[in-house]
């Protein structure tokens, strides 16, 4: 949005030059603000907010010369995009520097067209996010922008600063399937234990998964785990009650990971009668980014166990090669 030009301060009369001046020395050259949050100047990590500076060529004596609108981000946040993201209008250049002078922050700077005409004002837009899984819960971003040359009397203006909260929840889910049903009694038999974030907004990585319990069916038979339960390999092919892993992930499990456990079993013929339903469940202990530890629940599975049938048109063939007679001679 432009405002007003240097030709209009070189035709107007005195009182209207008078009036317009002390209009153009109120005009703060930069203000900042936070957009596009939710209520209290919060946001769910991995979402995208946007920092809106809003410009203002308030010389009144002239137009601006070499004006800037610089914003060095905070180390909390992770640049996406600006708009304008490219040069239009009044904005000559954009720089985008990630690790600022080995800061750890990225530095937005908005250079501006030369000169600026007095009176030229706009709207510049950095979007950013916190960083999903790894900032933890109420982690505040703190952010001042400098304006550059865009008064009367050239210099740097910095804007008060502008508050962002951050706003994580511990997302996970627990699921327990059986991978090669029908199960059958008296043959081999694998369920999978895996333990996941989404990727979601607001979802934290888990830093720490354990001890993770496998409650067996009684009197069904183990043949050992991947990665191997804390009890192998003495406990391969007995009948233990439960089956325990002190860390068995890989670590941190960020959002839209999986931690899985591969069990397999027997279920003997002479304990389970073909037909019946088992239960087969499981739970853990998790601690998330910046949270205390916590038991993040039960994944369960019922199932039936069934006496194992042949498929009915099975077939049996046998050919013989060559030329021979049949019967041979």
């Amino acid at each position: 949005m432009k405002i007003f030009r240097g030709p209009v301060l070189a035709q107007c009369g005195a009182l209207f030059c008078a009036l317009l001046a002390v209009g153009m020395v109120g005009a703060q050259e930069l203000a900042k603000s936070a957009i596009n949050v939710d209520a209290g100047n919060t946001k769910q990590i991995g979402a995208t907010f946007t920092y809106r500076l809003t410009y203002n060529c308030s010389s009144t004596s002239g137009p601006c010369l070499s004006a800037q609108v610089v914003d060095l981000l905070p180390a909390e946040v992770q640049f996406i995009s600006t708009v304008p993201n490219s040069p239009t209008g009044d904005v000559a250049t954009i720089n985008v520097t990630a690790n600022f002078g080995g800061s750890g922050r990225t530095r937005v700077q908005f250079v501006m067209i030369t000169p600026l005409p007095a009176g030229n004002s706009g709207d510049l837009l950095v979007n950013v996010r916190f960083p999903i899984g790894s900032t933890a819960n109420g982690t505040v971003a703190i952010n001042s922008a400098d304006g550059i040359n865009l008064a009367t009397t050239p210099g740097t203006f910095t804007t008060p600063p502008v508050t962002v909260t951050a706003v994580a929840t511990v997302q996970t889910t627990l699921t327990k399937t059986l991978l090669s049903g029908p199960a059958n009694l008296d043959l081999p038999e694998s369920y999978r234990l895996r333990i996941s974030v989404p990727n979601n907004p607001g979802a934290l990585n888990l830093t720490a998964i354990g001890p993770v319990v496998d409650t067996l069916p009684p009197g069904v038979v183990f043949s050992g785990a991947t990665p191997a339960a804390d009890c192998e390999p003495g406990c391969v092919g007995t009948t233990p009650a439960t089956l325990t892993w002190t860390s068995p992930c890989a670590l941190p499990l960020t959002p839209g990971g999986n931690c899985d456990i591969t069990v397999n079993v027997v279920f003997p013929s002479a304990t389970f009668p073909s037909g019946s339903n088992v239960t087969n469940q499981f739970t853990t202990d998790a601690t998330p980014l910046g949270e205390t530890p916590r038991n993040l629940g039960i994944g369960t599975v019922t199932h039936p166990v069934t006496t194992f049938v042949p498929t009915p048109n099975a077939a049996i063939g046998k050919n013989v090669t060559g030329a021979s007679p049949n019967p041979p001679t």
